[in-house]
């Protein structure tokens, strides 16, 4: 590598994003700071870096930057394997709550389902026997509907609790909060 230009080994990105630090510290915008990039290593793989350094370029009798390197390939590998066995264990543990409360879950799913089953065989006796009303029938199937919607709630509800994605983070009214909720409360 001697003679060669180091940019030759750094990656495309981390190289453009050195060059204006170091366009800044020409400039005499910046005069110290720490860089982290990636080198790559002579058995091909990407290294790691990160350098320490401080302008002495507007002094006119010195001139140069001077750099302190150093590999933090081991901390980074460390920082990502710490991020992956907390994504991990967030997991986990939502798969722990999920399967203490999967019997209430169940019992919280099938009592609209039997309503709704209860509301279509009064429907299906009504027709079958010729006595009530349409709208009556309409009335048991709009009642059978709105208990399938309350098990479909349940059933995203814990879906949406268990899933395997990223943490991600926003604003939400609090009425609305609650309000999602309500069928767990309801649950305990």
């Amino acid at each position: 590598a001697l003679g060669q230009n180091v940019f030759n080994y750094i990656e495309n990105d981390d190289a453009r994003r050195m060059t204006r630090v170091l366009a800044k510290a020409r400039r005499g915008e910046l005069h110290s700071g720490t860089v982290q990039y990636r080198i790559r290593h002579a058995d091909g793989s990407w290294r790691h870096h990160e350098a320490v350094f401080k302008s002495f370029l507007q002094e006119s009798r010195l001139g140069y930057v001077l750099l302190n390197l150093r590999d933090i390939t081991a901390r980074i590998d460390q920082e990502q394997q710490a991020r992956e066995r907390e994504r991990q264990m967030n997991h986990f543990s939502r798969l722990s709550i999920a399967g203490e409360i999967a019997a209430a879950v169940a019992h919280e799913v099938n009592q609209p389902l039997c309503a709704a089953m209860n509301f279509f065989a009064g429907c299906r006796r009504r027709i079958d026997s010729g006595q009530g009303s349409m709208e009556e029938l309409r009335h048991g199937l709009d009642m059978a509907q709105g208990e399938l919607k309350r098990a479909a709630r349940v059933i995203s509800s814990v879906r949406n609790f268990t899933s395997k994605r990223p943490l991600q983070l926003k604003d939400v009214a609090l009425k609305a909060l609650i309000s999602s909720t309500m069928d767990f409360i309801r649950m305990r």
